[in-house]
């Protein structure tokens, strides 16, 4: 639909958006401005902390809720002819907009959805609210929703508790609910970011064919810069709270302007050519001394021109790691699961991990990837019995590991492999500074005698991983998401490991976040001669870290090869498929 004042929308106007610091006050969102259509997908991209979400909560007017403010400027929502200033709304009136008008898809549909509740009912429960339908008119709509954003077998579903579906299947659950009262404008918070390259595909398939169905407003906040490619019309770029950069999106692609969205594009993975390391946010930009001026250091193009890795050169790291024998050996793992129908019925077994046999060699990263469920966080918790195989083998350099009795000689192999997790702020307990917590894993395995010793190790480590030393005494709170996964990595590193397992340690981080601790991760794999595990959905990923991939389906094996030519050549229908989703969502969407 063409932009005219007739198919406005919606107005921000110089909207400030605050809350209390322990140093004063933060301005979230800082004098920002922006138009939006009927009809129009807009992305508002950046990094964690950049203001997107506030940007959308405060359109909500649940930035209230948080704890926030907003302190001037103006949220016009214009609809039937009549314009409305939302910042002058009270809880009463906004209840009103919420839901019916404008409605709002979360990151995590789990804490968006009551766990105590029928999925059906929590649907019906906002058509009955907004529309006024009856029980019978409200049963059927619910139905064709669940229809339309291809919930198979919706009359079942309606009866089934949300921790009865897969992530996939409750995001699309959340999208039925968000246009349940056919709203004029969707604002979409992260709805893809914890999902599978085949399921985020299928979500954004179901989002652009309901925005078209509808002719629907979204405000797609998102950080993943793929998704966005070829879905949205416009592309806002936020940093610390203002807008700096926006456009079309084949602009915003292919010539940025501004130094931070090339920064943004620049620390993705690539998807052809390999590089040294990859360029982060500082590369492009720089502060001036008095904090405020934005400048760009270089161009994209002076960045890329001598990180590319020759063939030849790929060529001998490989024949380097596999001239050796393997260094952790897996043979016919097995795990399974009972199917529950109840507290005290079973319905069979679920084979998580099915006959799982392969290598691991010195200095090598193994990617391992598939779709959610298949098996590949259930087989690395094996490894490190973290879960109790049902059968199989597992081999550190000829000694089976995890079978021994004596608890002296399972502790020394527990150095060997050590395990990064996906969300590092449940991996530390919050009551204990990142200190007391790496001396805890220190004391579990007395390899380091002395208390000064064992600071100095600590020490030693928090600079390796891009900390300071100081920080020994701070708490998980009082660091950003990148930070506390060096800690994380940090506290792998202590026992000198010659295995680490990556279990999506990067899939909750924005780019710029993400491409600091890949380079780490491949800094401390050349120091310290390690081999990685390492799992992800994300294949533009896994293959700029992994010399060998293995592809994981129904918790088997069912190919496998070095990484360019697996993913470049793939040669069955379930890789094709996940290559598909990853490089070729443009095909998707474009339907």
């Amino acid at each position: 639909m063409p932009r005219s004042e007739a198919n406005k929308l919606l107005q921000v106007k110089n909207l400030v958006t605050s809350f209390e610091a322990g140093e004063g006050q933060l301005n979230a969102v800082n004098n920002i401005s922006f138009d939006m259509y009927r009809g129009q997908v807009v992305a508002l991209v950046g990094e964690s902390g950049s203001g997107k979400s506030m940007t959308g909560l405060s359109i909500m007017r649940l930035v209230e809720h948080r704890g926030g403010s907003i302190d001037s400027g103006e949220i016009l929502f214009l609809s039937d002819g009549i314009s409305f200033d939302l910042t002058n709304f009270d809880e009463h009136q906004m209840r009103t907009i919420r839901g019916r008008s404008i409605s709002m898809i979360f990151q995590d549909p789990m804490t968006s959805l009551n766990p105590a509740l029928h999925c059906g009912y929590q649907i019906k429960e906002i058509v009955k609210l907004h529309l006024k339908y009856n029980e019978k008119k409200a049963h059927a709509h619910v139905l064709e929703l669940l229809d339309q954003v291809g919930i198979t077998e919706p009359v079942l579903a309606m009866k089934k508790y949300p921790h009865e579906f897969s992530g996939g299947q409750l995001q699309r659950i959340l999208i039925a609910m968000s246009i349940s009262c056919n709203p004029q404008l969707v604002i979409a918070d992260e709805p893809t970011t914890a999902l599978d390259a085949v399921v985020r595909s299928k979500i954004l398939e179901v989002l652009k064919q309901v925005q078209k169905k509808r002719n629907l407003a979204i405000l797609f906040i998102t950080h993943d810069l793929d998704s966005v490619q070829h879905f949205a019309d416009e592309i806002l770029v936020m940093y610390a709270g203002k807008i700096v950069e926006r456009g079309l999106v084949k602009n915003i692609f292919h010539e940025p302007e501004h130094p931070y969205t090339k920064g943004l594009l620049a620390c993705r993975p690539p998807r052809t050519g390999r590089y040294y390391f990859l360029p982060t946010i500082s590369d492009f930009m720089r502060i001036s001394n008095d904090g405020k001026d934005l400048e760009s250091s270089v161009n994209l193009s002076d960045v890329f021109k001598d990180l590319r890795i020759s063939d030849s050169s790929r060529n001998m790291q490989l024949k380097k790691i596999y001239s050796s024998n393997p260094l952790l050996t897996t043979t016919n793992i097995y795990k399974t699961y009972n199917k529950s129908r109840g507290v005290f019925k079973t319905r069979g077994e679920f084979h998580a991990v099915h006959n799982v046999s392969f290598n691991l060699f010195k200095g090598e990263t193994l990617g391992l990837v598939g779709a959610s469920g298949c098996g590949k966080s259930t087989l690395a918790r094996c490894l490190v019995n973290l879960e109790q195989k049902d059968g199989g083998k597992v081999m550190m350099m000829d000694q089976e590991t995890f079978e021994l009795e004596e608890l002296g000689s399972l502790n020394e192999i527990g150095h060997d492999i050590q395990y990064i997790f996906q969300d590092p702020y449940s991996s530390l307990s919050p009551r204990m500074t990142i200190g007391e917590a790496l001396l805890e894993a220190l004391n579990a395995h007395p390899t380091i005698k002395t208390k000064q010793e064992k600071q100095n190790r600590i020490n030693e480590l928090l600079i390796q991983v891009g900390l300071k030393p100081y920080h020994f005494h701070r708490y998980p709170h009082e660091f950003s998401g990148g930070q506390r996964q060096r800690i994380c990595i940090a506290r792998a590193l202590l026992l000198e490991p010659r295995v680490i397992i990556c279990d999506e340690a990067v899939s909750a981080l924005d780019v710029s976040v993400q491409a600091q601790v890949l380079n780490l991760l491949n800094e401390l794999k050349y120091e310290y001669g390690l081999s990685y595990i390492f799992i992800s959905h994300d294949l533009n990923v896994v293959r700029y870290m992994s010399d060998r991939i293995l592809v994981m389906e129904n918790g088997r094996i069912i190919e496998e090869g070095e990484s360019d030519q697996l993913l470049k050549y793939p040669q069955k229908e379930y890789t094709k498929e996940l290559v598909l989703a990853t490089q070729d969502l443009k095909l998707v969407l474009s339907e």
